[in-house]
């Protein structure tokens, strides 16, 4: 079922040839060819499926290097290039034909540390929660908070932009990088904060030119929100006419520009205090209205999780914590807003939770508050957000909940007017759906159900996809706000408009004229741009096969990848890093 993807990238080289070249050159890292090893990379936390002909892991930047100076041999030179992190992207960002870059195996490293500038340099392939627990005696950490910490790999979160729990406050992870290296056709190395080589200076020049005949028409075609467009951002890249932060390209751009080997991350001051007060609704409407009065309480974060997450959370046992007057029972309808203040004084905190907690008596809709008693009470309740995505992945029937229009960001005091029309779209589709996320950036999660063996609800996919890019772009909003682009970049031209593109498609060239990172995704020049029903699906039923029918169900987001040693799964994955396992 791969004839879509061979189609995007035919006639590619031996795959044998290219290990065995490899080799000869002096690579030293994993290099897999295998049915498991090309199967275990072939899908992602998306619905797609697409399996690449040859896995690479690098121990360093000077494998990739030699990798790709052995790509540009001329018989080489139709092999794509993908990077790949945790594998948790919920767009295919990783998914494509040829080479896939396993950067998670062995580029794990922290390559420096200064607390007193409070900057960190990593390899790509460490784990978010991994970096944080390593650094926690300095009392720094890197601040982007997402809900999949335990496995998300810093290049990843690079690549896409990644966000989550209070970047209104902290920022996206483009906000807290501060640097790069980067890797490119033939092997050659830039790095951000070093002076430029001299063979990089014609491809400047050019992504300059590109910068500045596009950035203002970008700046024009986006909204100034807080979960700002990224990815070929020729605005930040370009501030002034006389400065150009050419990595700034890099951040968002999904591995489609080059591989990134090094990069050095801002890192702030751990919170030394943190309150958590949740609100409890009696409808959902009313507490997605709430959002815009919480705001003025200024907390790090505002969260909602409406009906259908909050039963399957009480039925799981998650919500015990929580006085029996707002936990729900039986058939209540209860959306809840999480409110998460944190400061260095614990009186001050105090008394802005006491605000927030009178202040919320008298919103529409509301039937009681709660206010966790400790950090442990905190993280129990924090942690049914962390497993919305499983709990609603736990239903019965072929029709499951699918990533897939999940994190549009609109303006937070048009969110009420964006999820009407959400509802009716869905409704008109006939469809169940669950809403969790953050209403503090306007990011909501919204999950259809879907049964995507069934080429009906294959066009229903593409008829819904279509509906909420213009329902977003209509309520000032911005289509990919928090997962990244991937197979979704397939609206980028038409979102961004044909002025800022064309720029896109010059800096594309610049930096990888012969398109062969990621190819197809975000922005193309003579290739084919993937559409978002262009891939093979994931298969999601094995009907009346009891051995292997639950195996089907996995949704991809890698909670079994949890790098936790406190967590069971899966121990064979934590001793080596292989996806096999």
């Amino acid at each position: 079922m791969l004839h879509a993807s061979a189609a995007l990238t035919p006639r590619l080289p031996s795959p044998t040839a290219f290990a065995s070249a490899l080799r000869k050159a002096g690579f030293a890292g994993d290099i897999a060819m295998d049915h498991a090893a090309r199967a275990a990379m072939a899908t992602d936390n998306s619905v797609y499926q697409v399996e690449p002909d040859i896995i690479v892991a690098p121990r360093d930047a000077a494998d990739v290097a030699t990798l790709m100076a052995v790509a540009d041999r001329a018989e080489f030179q139709s092999l794509p290039i993908t990077a790949r992190g945790g594998g948790t992207g919920t767009n295919g960002q990783s998914l494509n034909r040829g080479v896939i870059v396993n950067f998670q195996r062995f580029m794990t490293r922290i390559l420096a540390l200064n607390e007193a500038e409070g900057w960190v340099e990593v390899e790509p392939g460490i784990v978010l929660d991994e970096l944080n627990a390593a650094i926690a005696h300095t009392g720094l950490f890197f601040a982007p908070n997402t809900s999949t910490s335990n496995r998300c790999t810093i290049g990843g979160m690079l690549s896409t932009d990644a966000s989550g729990k209070g970047s209104r406050i902290y920022g996206k992870t483009s906000d807290n990088v501060l640097g790069l290296d980067l890797v490119t056709s033939g092997g050659r190395t830039i790095r951000s904060l070093e002076p430029s080589p001299a063979w990089a200076a014609p491809m400047l020049d050019e992504i300059a030119a590109a910068c500045d005949a596009g950035r203002q028409a970008l700046v024009e075609n986006t909204p100034r929100i807080s979960r700002r467009f990224t990815g070929y951002d020729l605005e930040r890249a370009r501030p002034a006419t006389d400065q150009l932060e050419w990595w700034r390209l890099l951040l968002g751009a999904e591995g489609t520009l080059g591989l990134v080997t090094k990069i050095r991350l801002k890192l702030v001051p751990l919170p030394k205090h943190k309150r958590l007060v949740v609100v409890a609704f009696d409808n959902f409407a009313d507490a997605l209205a709430a959002g815009a009065p919480l705001l003025d309480h200024e907390p790090l974060a505002i969260e909602i999780m409406d009906d259908w997450v909050q039963r399957l959370a009480r039925e799981a046992g998650l919500m015990d914590s929580l006085p029996v007057g707002i936990r729900g029972e039986a058939e209540a309808r209860i959306s809840y807003l999480f409110v998460e203040f944190v400061g260095e004084d614990a009186d001050a905190l105090a008394r802005s939770v006491a605000r927030l907690t009178e202040d919320a008596q008298r919103l529409r809709g509301v039937i009681g508050t709660y206010c966790a008693r400790d950090a442990a009470d905190s993280a129990r309740l924090w942690s049914t957000r962390a497993a919305a995505v499983g709990l609603l992945g736990k239903r019965e029937g072929a029709r499951r909940p699918v990533a897939f229009v999940e994190d549009c960001v609109v303006p937070v005091e048009n969110l009420v007017a964006f999820v009407d029309g959400f509802d009716a779209i869905l409704r008109g589709h006939g469809l169940r759906y669950g809403i969790y996320g953050h209403i503090d950036v306007g990011c909501l999660h919204v999950r259809p159900a879907l049964d995507l063996d069934d080429k009906a609800d294959q066009a229903t996919f593409k008829a819904i996809s279509d509906a909420v890019y213009s329902l977003c772009t209509k309520h000032g909003g911005i289509f990919w706000g928090e997962h990244g682009k991937g197979i979704r970049g397939a609206y980028l031209p038409d979102y961004v408009g044909p002025v800022a593109y064309a720029a896109f498609q010059q800096i594309k060239r610049a930096f990888d004229p012969q398109e062969r990172f990621n190819p197809g995704k975000l922005v193309t020049l003579d290739r084919h741009r993937i559409g978002i029903v262009d891939l093979p699906f994931r298969q999601g039923n094995a009907p009346g096969d009891l051995a292997f029918e639950k195996a089907f169900h996995c949704n991809g987001n890698a909670s079994c990848l949890n790098y936790s040693k406190t967590v069971p799964i899966c121990p064979s994955f934590k001793a080596t890093r292989d996806l096999r396992q």
